[in-house]
């Protein structure tokens, strides 16, 4: 069978990986993609310089088992109709039901009408608005503004005092007339986890641990996510099964009950605390970058969700996957400017060929490869342990580098625990 991604990044590049692994498979097509991708995979199909339309004009002689939309933007763009119209199953929510990531404001009420913990929260519009609900509700205490809409990760302030958040805001003031929540600072330990859902049926896709900031020790500003590490080592099962009771059910239950049903992958961004676990936030897809670590722990099972979930989504809640006992880890190159926008082309120094690398922002001319895009690469390892799999991930990633590269050192050091 074929299979369909639609992205360029590096969660893009690991679900295509991914979907190989099943002799099932014989070709994966990604949209656009990026030349990185078939720089080792030389069975992934990329198409970064095709103009969509001629794109589904490919499509159309081609027979396509499943389309996974990679990012919340694609999800919500007309490619998903055209898609459909050449009868190509597409994993993706509806727009609806998709505000459960591009509308904070709405993914809040749902939380809230289904009583699920989540941070305490008021909704603003106005920079005025902000000022009086801030010193009104949180004094001189942090808290964390959010903005209601796509920001790729980066719409997201944590104001360590009143002082430090209004700054923020005047910088914020257009983006708040489309609104914004101001919310307690939770303090624990975050966790991202996966679930592939039909309405009220699911199974469990896997759980991650990402780190958002640019620096070392958790410093600098938010970005899409600089790597990440699985499975969580904080989590019990007690835990995974709370989850589960007290949060993802009622979620799939109260959008079915306001008729914004979900369907597709449902990312759920927890944190937990002295007192439970939090929701912090929904997405409506995979997460970039926890799929890189997520999905080499997946032993078996993966496909078949997927082909479930189209041909049969009643049973979706029999299927299991199987994850393997290992630790996973991964880490991000980002272009010197991230998570700045730049033009700016820099040249890879590939040593040696290493399937383990995952490209996220690449681009070939003349034979040659250059950066493109902030996250340009990162490098996948999995071992008996985190300690073991973070050893091997940093001794091996020198081997594709590019000039001023810059990464995180402290990928798989656990903080807040």
């Amino acid at each position: 069978m074929n299979i369909l991604i639609i992205g360029k990044g590096g969660r893009e590049h690991a679900l295509a990986r991914k979907f190989l692994t099943d002799n099932r498979v014989e070709n994966v097509y990604v949209y656009p993609g990026n030349d990185g991708m078939n720089l080792f995979d030389q069975k992934i199909s990329v198409f970064p310089e095709t103009p969509w339309a001629d794109f589904l004009n490919i499509l159309s002689t081609i027979n396509i088992e499943i389309c996974i939309m990679g990012s919340e933007s694609d999800i919500l763009s007309s490619k998903v109709e055209d898609l459909k119209k050449l009868n190509i199953y597409v994993v993706a929510p509806s727009h609806e039901a998709s505000k459960l990531e591009s509308s904070k404001i709405f993914s809040k009420n749902i939380l809230n009408k289904a009583n699920i913990k989540t941070a305490l929260s008021v909704e603003v519009h106005s920079y005025d608005q902000a000022y009086s609900k801030a010193l009104e509700v949180f004094q001189n205490k942090p808290f964390v503004i959010k903005l209601s809409g796509l920001h790729a990760g980066k719409g997201v302030y944590v104001a360590k005092d009143f002082e430090s958040g209004m700054e923020q805001l005047k910088l914020w003031k257009n983006e708040l007339e489309s609104g914004a929540l101001l919310e307690e600072l939770l303090i624990g330990h975050e966790v991202s986890m996966f679930y592939l859902c039909h309405e009220e049926s699911f199974c469990f896709l896997g759980e991650a641990c990402d780190y958002k900031r640019l620096l070392d020790e958790n410093q600098g500003p938010n970005t899409g996510g600089m790597g990440s590490y699985s499975p969580d080592l904080s989590l019990t099962d007690s835990d995974r099964l709370e989850v589960v009771e007290k949060i993802i059910k009622p979620t799939l239950f109260e959008m079915k009950k306001a008729n914004t049903p979900f369907i597709g992958v449902l990312f759920a961004g927890l944190m937990k605390t002295q007192n439970g676990i939090y929701v912090i936030e929904y997405n409506v897809r995979f997460g970039d970058p926890e799929t890189q670590s997520l999905l080499p722990r997946i032993d078996s099972g993966f496909l078949d969700a997927f082909l479930i979930l189209k041909n049969d989504p009643d049973q979706l809640s029999k299927h299991q996957l199987t994850f393997s006992r290992n630790s996973s880890l991964y880490v991000v190159k980002a272009h010197p400017n991230y998570p700045h926008n730049t033009d700016e082309e820099i040249e890879l120094i590939i040593s040696k060929p290493d399937h383990l690398f995952i490209f996220s922002g690449v681009s070939k001319k003349n034979n040659r490869y250059f950066t493109q895009g902030g996250r340009v690469l990162g490098r996948v390892e999995i071992d008996e342990s985190l300690t073991k799999a973070r050893e091997n991930c940093y001794q091996k990633l020198p081997n594709v580098s590019f000039l001023n590269e810059h990464y995180r050192k402290d990928i798989g050091i656990i903080y807040g625990a």
